[in-house]
């Protein structure tokens, strides 16, 4: 197993360096594009599927390494897209991406170690930055772009958020049971009274 990893690992990284190698020799021919100012990013996301494929060869205790992969990753492709717009006031809601990528690696730690706890702890995280992101996202573009859509994207957000909390999570929420253990166990019979003791005249 151990040979395997290693074996994997070197793969990965070799893959990863010919992957970076040729896009750096394709820029020579590409006027007016700076590799390494543009692409430099990958090396992050090479370095965190070196994770993943360790995690691959190691069976489930190698599971927690899904989330620093993810990660590395998320990092990764949010700074080659602003490297590749320039727009890197993104930086106002692109750390909503960290919470996705967290949720992203518990929810693969559970899937790897078959562990149900941790995907759906995973799933809860990963949707509180979704919708981090939708809120921050919609806001500060429209700080950014002052079109007429963008400035009626954030209200209509907020009204759908309102509307999905207010019926799905308030009128249509099924009440909370009792466990099946509360339902199931039996009721303690009454402790008998003791009897008086007479006092001794």
């Amino acid at each position: 197993m151990e040979k395997d990893g290693k074996r994997i690992s070197s793969l990965v990284v070799g893959s990863v360096l010919v992957g970076i190698g040729l896009l750096a020799l394709a820029s020579q021919w590409l006027p007016g594009v700076n590799f390494f100012a543009s692409f430099w990013p990958f090396f992050l996301i090479g370095f965190g599927a070196m994770f993943f494929a360790v995690m691959a060869y190691s069976g489930k205790s190698g599971a927690p390494l899904a989330i620093p992969g993810s990660l590395f990753i998320s990092f990764g492709l949010i700074l080659l897209a602003q490297s590749l717009t320039g727009h890197w006031a993104s930086w106002a809601y692109a750390w909503t991406g960290i919470i996705i990528a967290v949720g992203l690696g518990i929810f693969l730690m559970g899937w790897w170690a078959e562990q149900p706890e941790q995907r759906a702890a995973g799933l809860r995280v990963a949707k509180v930055g979704l919708v981090l992101l939708a809120l921050f996202g919609t806001f500060f573009e429209m700080i950014f772009n002052n079109s007429p859509v963008a400035q009626l994207l954030f209200p209509t957000l907020l009204i759908g958020l309102g509307i999905y909390l207010i019926i799905l999570r308030g009128l249509l929420a099924p009440p909370k049971a009792e466990t099946a253990a509360q339902l199931e166990a039996p009721l303690a019979p009454p402790a008998p009274a003791k009897p008086k003791k007479r006092s001794a005249k």
